[in-house]
């Protein structure tokens, strides 16, 4: 068995727990699945969001106050992510890893590539779990096993990261990536790994911090300042790294023991990280939805208070200090005074019910 099907084959159990075992008659309890798969937010006002259930895109152009939805048949399937570089030009990878481009916001697409095998190559599309365009020629996919670059706006895909073909220095899987410029990323990993490249993926190094954990989440606001995000397998709780040289060296910074999904720095100081965290009343374990905000990045975290009962929350992304938007599992906020009150502009109510 080859590394990338290893890979694979813990991703699939990985998978059949997340959903309620391997039981094909079980319902699967959306409840406790995130109801957004992927989100891209520009300005104050423009916003996309896939719908986990129905693989829909949904979109507002004035803040939330009306919606837009597209169903997964416009792109022949459901749609897996979606990135916009401003209100009219767009990408989205369906899932069966077919590329498709708008240039009227999201409203129609039109298909202009396939994530396709080359020469001896037997790899499979399995999930897009990222798309992002740097310009209108420079763009990047991550999927399960593997990373692809285009350099002419997404008609050609190469494969510029594969899992187990011989790069020693690859040991897991890529998860989340940031774009710095057109040839200079950074890729988190599992087996607590993180990977970059400085000439669009011809050449990559990595680094192994977490040998027993995984990371998922990598955010940069200069050339020297960045967070990455993980977790330690068999512990409660989350793991932050900072650097300051560039990502010549990181140091663990402490957070709250909870579960952390996302964060968002605004600059060197100031940044969120969203997540959940368990309570026991008695007998009854629950399970509430946590913000932390910091003013020394990193360093120290102080609560959010936010009137709703959602069970986590899942994203959040700050366009500048005034500006933001969090997903949670009943909902989509805003705020538009740097975090200190948030309403709900979208309600999930309808998003993920139905039949199994």
């Amino acid at each position: 068995m080859t590394i990338g099907q290893s890979v694979l084959v813990c991703l699939l159990l990985s998978l059949a727990t997340y959903f309620g075992g391997c039981d094909a008659n079980k319902k699967v309890n959306w409840e406790n699945i995130p109801k957004i798969r992927s989100s891209d937010f520009r300005g104050a006002d423009l916003a996309w969001l896939i719908t986990e259930r129905d693989g829909a895109l949904l979109s507002t152009s004035d803040g939330g106050k009306t919606w837009n939805q597209v169903p997964g048949n416009a792109v022949g399937a459901k749609f897996d992510v979606v990135a916009f570089n401003d209100r009219k030009r767009g990408w989205a990878v369906n899932n069966k890893g077919w590329v498709w481009k708008s240039d009227d916001g999201g409203e129609s697409w039109l298909e202009i590539s396939r994530l396709t095998p080359t020469g001896s190559d037997d790899w499979q599309f399995n999930s897009a779990g990222q798309i992002k365009f740097i310009d209108d020629r420079n763009g990047w996919i991550i999927e399960t096993l593997s990373i692809w670059r285009t350099v002419d706006g997404g008609v050609n895909w190469r494969k510029v990261f594969p899992i187990g073909s011989g790069q020693s220095n690859v040991k897991g899987q890529p998860t989340s990536g940031y774009f710095d410029d057109p040839t200079n990323v950074w890729v988190t990993g599992t087996s607590g790994e993180i990977y970059r490249t400085k000439d669009g993926g011809e050449s990559w190094q990595a680094q192994t911090l977490l040998p027993n954990g995984d990371f998922n989440e990598v955010y940069f606001v200069d050339g020297n300042t960045g967070w990455l995000l993980g977790y330690l397998g068999g512990e409660t709780g989350t793991q932050l790294y900072r650097t300051d040289d560039g990502g010549q060296s990181w140091l663990n910074y402490p957070i709250a023991r909870v579960q952390i999904q996302w964060i968002c720095f605004i600059n060197g100081d100031e940044g969120w990280a969203v997540g959940s965290e368990g309570s026991s009343a008695g007998a009854k374990e629950s399970i509430r939805g946590v913000v932390l905000r910091t003013g020394n990045g990193g360093r120290s975290w102080n609560r959010i208070d936010i009137a709703t009962e959602d069970r986590s929350f899942d994203r959040i992304h700050f366009v500048d200090r005034q500006n933001g938007w969090l997903i949670g599992r009943n909902g989509l906020y805003r705020t538009e005074d740097g975090g200190k009150a948030w309403r709900p502009v979208l309600p999930f109510e309808s998003i993920g019910r139905g039949q199994n």
